[in-house]
């Protein structure tokens, strides 16, 4: 049995935590079903009730044969300091082998190489059968696909194959809920609704809500999305093995609503419609919430869905510009955007919009069609700047305004945050122009 040790980085600390960290509490799950001991400190969640990270770093001093990181590229600063604050205390945490995993990993695995260089092992991709094996006692490394790992003496990094997706995801446990504060944070920090503190837009009020994963992977290609931890291939959990975890969760917490946040939760309407039916059935008076392509639904299915309980249902129109669109490999027309947007309402549920500004190509008159096509379908929501993360086919095309702002991709690395900041500007038009459109499209005005 080997003592493993899961740390999950501090991540939008401006808002409340209320995602609970899936990823390591799936990797938590798979574990303990194999024997091992498994402790996580939830240093995102943690901070809610006493923020500071060393309090809850020391509280975990032990005997560990390995100490995990996790996190997504833009907690690279917060996975840093807790790796620096773990090699100044070595000794009291046992000597052991030190991993990271998850969106910084996968994504950038050169840049973890260089600057988190005391790691003993990077895991790229989908990390349970990858950090199975290896806390099994498997010791010829080279035979662990998805690790890039070094020897200490010679401190040289040796990159591994991919490992192969997990085709059945009903053969993982659930998420080790009891790993992490349910009770104390999560329950009442909802993702959606009247009290999230966000622009989810439902008048709901959740007031003991979790979030789950039903599917992996993504069958579309937009060029400002990162694939490297699921796949590009799509993979859906049963109708069954997710109506065993809504149940459980209800047995246990008692919840009221259910966010399923996956990448794409509709893209199968059979899947789909299959679920609505369980749950109507079931009748555990859950609400929930996904999202959507603009294709996904028809009205007929909407209808289902509502009566199933749905509240919520999010589409990332990104642009209202068919250039744009075109460029951005995404599916479908304005038109039909809006016609999905106009079934939601017209089932009773919320329609929730996300839009992405200042992709390359983007001017005054294309951002201008979207603000329009906003204005015009009542649909004032989030905006995000177009941001070029590691692993995406928009980060290639950028490389170069990027060095030539940044002097370097480690320095943009270091920098990347929250989508609203504006990290590199991809247009021909100012910053000051680029960030007053933005602020006209969020407040609905024109420009």
């Amino acid at each position: 049995m080997a003592k493993i040790l899961l740390i999950n980085s501090p991540i939008r600390t401006f808002a409340p935590p209320n995602n609970p960290p899936l990823g390591v509490m799936y990797l938590s799950g798979v574990l303990k079903q194999a024997g091992h001991y498994v402790e996580v400190c939830d240093l995102n969640a943690n901070r809610w009730m006493i923020d500071d990270r060393e309090y809850w770093l020391r509280k975990h001093f032990g005997d560990w044969d390995y100490i995990g990181l996790s996190g997504l590229i833009v907690t690279y600063a917060q996975q840093r300091w807790i790796l620096d604050f773990i090699l100044a205390n070595y000794e009291s945490y046992g000597r052991p082998l030190l991993m990271t995993g998850g969106g910084l990993a996968s994504s950038a695995p050169e840049f973890t190489k260089r600057h988190m260089p005391e790691l003993d092992i990077i895991v790229r991709g989908e990390g349970e059968q990858t950090v199975l094996r290896l806390v099994d006692g498997i010791t010829n490394y080279h035979e662990i696909g998805g690790i890039c790992w070094k020897y200490r003496t010679y401190d040289a990094w040796f990159d591994n194959i991919d490992q192969s997706l997990i085709e059945d995801l009903d053969t993982i446990p659930y998420p080790d809920w009891d790993a992490v504060p349910m009770e104390e944070v999560y329950l009442g920090n909802p993702i959606w609704g009247k009290n999230a503190g966000n622009s989810s837009g439902i008048q709901f009020e959740a007031k003991r809500s979790a979030n789950m994963v039903v599917s992996r992977g993504c069958p579309h290609r937009c060029t400002f999305c990162m694939h490297y931890v699921f796949g590009k291939k799509y993979r859906m959990r049963s109708v069954d093995n997710v109506m065993g975890e809504i149940i459980e969760l209800k047995r246990r917490y008692d919840i009221d609503f259910v966010g399923m946040v996956d990448d794409n939760t509709c893209a199968n309407s059979i899947w789909l419609t299959e679920l609505c039916y369980a749950l109507i059935k079931a009748d555990l008076g859950i609400k929930w919430g996904c999202s959507a392509t603009i294709q996904a639904l028809d009205a007929d299915l909407c209808k289902l869905m509502a009566e199933a309980g749905c509240l919520w249902v999010g589409f990332g129109i990104e642009s209202a510009s068919v250039p744009i669109r075109e460029a951005m490999h995404k599916i479908g027309t304005p038109e039909r955007a809006a016609q999905a947007v106009k079934g939601v309402r017209d089932a009773g549920m919320w329609a929730n919009t996300t839009y992405v500004l200042g992709f390359p190509g983007e001017t005054i008159e294309t951002a201008r069609e979207t603000a329009n096509w906003m204005r015009d379908n009542d649909c004032i929501n989030s905006v995000f700047y177009a941001t070029p993360y590691p692993g995406t086919e928009l980060y290639t095309m950028s490389l170069p305004k990027i060095v030539e702002k940044w002097g370097s991709e480690d320095e943009y690395i270091k920098a990347l945050a929250d989508a609203t900041d504006l990290r590199v500007n991809l247009t021909n038009m100012s910053d000051k122009r680029l960030m007053g459109i933005r602020e006209c499209m969020v407040n609905g005005e024109t420009f």
